[in-house]
């Protein structure tokens, strides 16, 4: 999945435009075509769900991760 995101001191109010803007976008034929072309499929969210999303990721693959010694490089 891919995601948008913002510090976490970004305002509410900001995020929320944001979120409104990207859904926008999202229902634009021109944008669909686009995104079509890379075998994904569009899932527009509010940014609460995206973060259980996250959360439920974390949980999910965190422990197989560390456990197979993966460092991140630079």
């Amino acid at each position: 999945w891919v995601g948008m995101y913002t510090t976490g001191k970004t305002p509410a109010a900001t995020v929320n435009a944001l979120n409104l803007a990207i859904r926008k976008t999202l229902q634009s034929s021109e944008i669909l075509q686009l995104i079509a072309r890379s075998q994904t499929e569009p899932t527009p969210t509010t940014s609460a769900a995206l973060a259980a999303l996250l959360n439920t990721d974390t949980e999910r693959w965190g422990g197989i991760v560390k456990a197979s010694g993966f460092k991140p490089e630079d």
